[in-house]
């Protein structure tokens, strides 16, 4: 019995090992399929909404009713229809009034048809349910999949995102990751400007705006910057407000009008550790140029 005992042992551990597999690519199988589903609910939802904004405000009434693809190169309703489950028997209006009444989600009307996919989701409803209140005229910000923590973090984020911004907080309650949103505005100067206020911002995203490199001189006030984003307006003169900057570690200039002069410039930021760029508008000379003052900087581009 004692020499029996290390075989069955050794055969009850393959057992588990080849049970663990199994249990593994199933979970694997199944994530890649839910990814897919969480995908197809998106699709799904923009689909619903935009057949409202083109019939006057009425819920569709069936999957024969909508696009047969959406968009160019997108999806077809039928690959939608193996994966969603839309209930085109709902009430419009009590969907309507239910958004308008409550700042959180409370019906299910659009989710995928697998179990699996349900537990990873992709806010579907909580997008139209948005939908409703924008259309009723409440501008507010798009609740984050772990909530605020508390009602002035949620009326905070909303001022916010009448200026044209998402914000999120951490674990102090600080603001400490800002980035554009554009739904309900496009913003400028002026509200880049407010964002001297908030010293613990880590990271910031200012794609899309329309300010002058004069707007960038707020990071000044925010010490504790270590990831920037810009583009579109921004150019070699906005280099000046980023070198001498104390934590500055990644900056992504890909959509910005920075040449090699201002590129050149960049290894004046003491602690940069990386750089996204365009390729088309940064010469190879530059890159060498910046890598020979910071060889260990990791480009991108």
């Amino acid at each position: 019995m004692v020499r029996k005992l290390p075989k069955l042992l050794f055969k009850l551990l393959i057992a588990l090992l080849i049970l663990a597999g199994c249990v593994a690519f199933v979970f694997v199988i199944n994530l890649d399929g839910a990814i897919s589903d969480a995908y197809a609910e998106w699709e799904a939802v923009g689909l619903v909404t935009n057949y409202m904004d083109t019939h006057n405000g009425s819920w569709p009434c069936g999957w024969n009713v909508l696009p047969a693809r959406i968009g160019q190169g997108g999806s077809s309703v039928g690959y939608l229809q193996d994966r969603v489950f839309i209930d085109f028997n709902a009430d419009v209006n009590d969907l309507r009034n239910q958004a308008v009444k409550s700042e959180r989600v409370t019906f299910d009307v659009i989710h995928p048809r697998s179990i699996f996919a349900a537990h990873i989701g992709s806010d579907a409803n909580a997008k139209l349910h948005y939908y409703f209140r924008s259309k009723a005229g409440i501008v507010e910000s798009p609740e984050p999949l772990d909530t605020w923590a508390t009602p002035e973090q949620r009326a905070l984020a909303n001022v916010w995102y009448v200026r044209g911004f998402f914000i999120r907080f951490d674990l102090q309650g600080n603001m400490s990751a800002v980035w554009t949103s554009l739904d309900a505005a496009v913003p400028g100067d002026a509200q880049i400007s407010m964002l001297k206020d908030h010293p613990h911002i880590k990271r910031l995203n200012l794609v899309g705006v329309r300010a002058s490199d004069a707007s960038l001189m707020i990071i000044k006030h925010l010490p504790e910057l270590e990831g920037l984003t810009i583009s579109e307006s921004y150019a070699d003169a906005c280099v000046d407000s980023l070198v001498n900057h104390p934590r500055l570690e990644n900056l992504d200039i890909f959509g910005s009008g920075i040449t090699d002069a201002g590129f050149r410039r960049l290894v004046d930021i003491p602690h940069l550790k990386s750089i996204r760029f365009d390729p088309h508008k940064i010469s190879i000379e530059a890159v060498r140029d910046v890598l020979s003052a910071k060889p260990d900087l990791k480009i991108e581009g």
